[in-house]
């Protein structure tokens, strides 16, 4: 017997959270720190190296299939800020997520003129086209969960 399972008996249900659950907690709290940061850069480290991040990292690349699932929803019923700040999130934040995830996953940095997603613009400054930046994490994130999550199937 695993040692999860003989101690889970011990913990009541309703404290039990499933991945999905602590996935989507977490990523709340995460979007209210980085909203409630002072600091204005959307790549700014500490928005990465806060718990609330690290919390999620640590859920592993289980976590690939939600992620994907945040890039269909939407929050324009809610409040428009909800709405502003999930997309802030969705176009800044996810894909470094995912780096951290798997590293694999990135975004090669070209020179200016270039035509690439993330380009030198000078001073140690990139630019990026967010959108197509969101729709190439989009595509591999398609292409990829399915041989994440055999990975995972596997080793269990």
């Amino acid at each position: 017997m695993k040692s999860d399972q003989r101690f889970k008996n011990l913990i009541p249900p309703t404290k039990i959270m499933s991945l999905e659950e602590q996935f989507k907690k977490s990523i709340e709290e995460w979007r209210r720190y980085y909203f409630n940061d002072p600091r204005t850069s959307s790549f700014n480290p500490a928005r990465v190296g806060s718990k609330e991040y690290k919390r999620i990292v640590a859920m592993g690349v289980q976590t690939l299939p939600l992620i994907r699932r945040l890039y269909d929803e939407k929050d324009d019923d809610k409040d428009p800020m909800d709405f502003v700040q999930l997309e802030t999130i969705k176009l800044h934040g996810l894909p470094r997520l995912i780096h951290d995830l798997v590293p694999e996953f990135s975004f090669k940095v070209g020179e200016i003129g270039s035509g690439a997603i993330v380009e030198e613009v000078g001073g140690g400054f990139v630019g990026i086209k967010v959108r197509e930046m969101q729709e190439a994490t989009i595509k591999w994130l398609d292409e990829n969960i399915p041989r994440y999550m055999k990975q995972i199937q596997k080793s269990s």
